[in-house]
């Protein structure tokens, strides 16, 4: 495979613009032809919040990537039949699919706790990772962290330059849940919980998070 490609893994629960815009960034920066959103059937170290289905949270990410052609839904978790730890999906899509080079777009929580990662720093020698900064965290907090693991992992990791918020799909949850029923779900709610009207829509249609 020829393509230029990133997988941006996370449980998209529910997708929301910062996702996209992480990944409409890696793409500008690393010059990618697609980024794949890859959702995790079942975390290993969390439980899914509200125990949204895989197959729902797919249909979400689905309607909020319906405009941009280089986001692309990639299911591949639905399938596996072990443990879905990062380092074995991906050295199994790396040998799969025949890619040579891969991105692996994971936000600074992730970076922060990667050392407990099953295998991380043969998952490190797999990808060329790339973090996403968090609002609340300074670039300086980030770089430390980064630089640590190179130097420890002999491996290069890139920080991306995207603009921080404070969007999390935590808080997306926690203010669906206090939305009361003669509050209207339209399109100035969904600006206001940062989230695409589609998915929006989906959201209230199945009683998601309600």
């Amino acid at each position: 495979m020829n393509k230029k490609l990133a997988l941006f893994g996370g449980s998209f629960n529910p997708i929301h613009n910062a996702h996209i815009d992480i990944a409409l960034c890696a793409i500008k920066e690393l010059l990618l032809d697609e980024v794949l959103l890859m959702p995790t059937i079942r975390p290993v170290h969390k439980r899914i919040a509200y125990n949204i289905s895989f197959d729902d949270r797919c249909k979400m990410i689905s309607l909020a990537i319906k405009d941009y052609s280089k986001l692309k839904l990639f299911d591949y978790e639905k399938n596996i039949n072990y443990k879905p730890y990062s380092y074995l999906i991906i050295k199994d899509i790396k040998q799969k699919y025949n890619i040579d080079d891969l991105y692996f777009i994971i936000g600074y929580d992730s970076l922060n706790s990667i050392e407990e990662w099953y295998e991380y720093k043969k998952l490190l020698l797999e990808v060329k990772l790339v973090v996403a900064p968090r609002d609340n965290i300074s670039n300086e907090i980030i770089s430390k962290k980064i630089n640590f693991l190179q130097e420890k992992c002999n491996t290069k990791i890139i920080l991306l330059s995207y603009k921080k918020n404070n969007i999390s799909s935590s808080n997306i949850r926690f203010l669906l849940s206090q939305r009361t029923k003669d509050q209207k779900f339209n399109i100035e709610l969904a600006k206001e919980l940062n989230i695409n009207k589609k998915v929006l829509e989906y959201i209230i249609r199945n009683k998601i998070y309600l």
